[in-house]
């Protein structure tokens, strides 16, 4: 990490109010990276073994905790319970906040996609949530799901 971007996680660390150790700053970086991809808890470990950090599953528990916490990660359950973290981009449906963006999970390798880019997706849910709204009700988050085979394994 150079001397600009370990500023940066400083500073975003900092605003979030979290402490900016080594482990939190090389987390904060590789979701940064990841994009929209969702990762799990041994597929996170894996890539900060790779960045020459190894630090204590439980510890990295924690910090994704702390992460998720202060908003700056989601956490995402799939069918097979199985926990998922990916970067919060906070402008997919700020109307509807804390919608998650659709995502795609494959059956067969479970692996998730996210697909923030169909905002007609999140207008829909503001009529959902407008609906609910109007009986009394207080819709307080979405997620919208789709399952079936990626385009990789169907390749297969």
């Amino acid at each position: 990490m150079n001397t600009e971007s370990e500023a940066g996680a400083h500073t975003k660390l900092a605003s979030m109010g979290l402490r900016c150790t080594a482990a939190a700053r090389q987390l904060l970086l590789l979701f940064e990276q990841a994009g929209q991809e969702l990762l799990t808890h041994p597929q996170i470990n894996e890539r900060l073994h790779e960045q020459r950090l190894d630090i204590n599953r439980v510890t990295l528990y924690r910090l994704l905790d702390r992460f998720v916490t202060a908003g700056m990660i989601e956490r995402v359950v799939d069918q097979d319970r199985v926990a998922r973290y990916g970067w919060v981009a906070q402008k997919d449906c700020p109307a509807v906040a804390p919608s998650l963006p659709p995502r795609f999970e494959c059956q067969c390798c479970r692996r998730q996609f996210r697909m923030p880019e169909l905002s007609q997706v999140c207008d829909a849910l503001l009529l959902v949530f407008a609906a609910w709204s109007a009986q009394g009700h207080r819709a307080v988050c979405a997620e919208v799901a789709v399952r079936g085979v990626c385009a990789r394994c169907i390749q297969r």
